[in-house]
């Protein structure tokens, strides 16, 4: 599609946003221009969902922070259904993790909230374009976090060649929430044996404390094979 469309035949546009005040705001925004046609509002993740699948929208202007599903549990629905709306995901503050999904599921454009209307046309434009728009400022602000974390993820990862693969056996269980007397079960062993066993992962991977185990297995779940 060609940007600005034209005058005679504006793109349509749906509003997702659980505040009513916001999604008139943009509503007004956008129409100012002449190039974009409202043709729906919604105000949780459900609505929007059967509104993007219904309408059809050209594009779906989409709050991160909704009720009943997010805006990324929205994103990753309608991508897995092949939706032809292009979503726009905006909010005052997107975090790392978000950001990080949103980019898995093959977003067309982030905005914050903050930004000014000059960059939601660049915004609009790239991503009518065939492009997926990034607010600067929200990559300035994730990608710092997201390689810190995966740097993190890289060091954990060193300290599970640390263990055998019973004890490697052992945390994938903690990882899904198995308690001692579970695993002790799955394992055919002892309740004082696993525990022991924990004790043991503990001191390889040099983390102590209550419920510590339980954080390191989960936080690296998806290391587990």
């Amino acid at each position: 599609m060609n940007y600005p469309p034209e005058k005679n035949n504006p793109s349509s546009v749906l509003v997702v946003d659980d505040h009513m005040m916001t999604r008139e705001g943009l509503k007004k925004m956008l129409e100012t221009t002449n190039d974009f046609r409202i043709i729906s509002q919604a105000k949780d993740g459900f609505e929007c969902i059967n509104k993007i699948l219904n309408l059809k929208p050209d594009i779906a202007f989409i709050d991160v922070n909704l009720p009943k599903k997010n805006g990324i549990q929205v994103l990753e629905n309608i991508k897995k259904k092949e939706s032809i709306t292009k979503v726009i995901l905006y909010s005052n503050f997107i975090s790392p993790n978000h950001y990080a999904k949103a980019l898995k599921y093959k977003v067309d454009g982030i905005l914050l909230k903050e930004c000014d209307w000059t960059e939601t046309l660049t915004c609009l434009k790239n991503v009518f374009d065939g492009k997926q728009y990034v607010s600067p400022l929200c990559k300035k602000l994730s990608i710092p976090i997201l390689e810190f974390n995966e740097n993190l993820k890289n060091e954990d990862a060193k300290r599970l060649n640390k263990l055998t693969e019973k004890e490697r056996l052992i945390l994938k269980l903690i990882s899904e929430q198995h308690t001692s007397i579970e695993i002790s079960k799955i394992l055919f062993n002892s309740k004082k044996t696993i525990e022991n066993i924990r004790y043991r992962i503990c001191k390889k991977l040099e983390i102590f404390g209550p419920n510590s185990l339980t954080i390191f297995a989960l936080k690296n779940k998806d290391l587990f094979v």
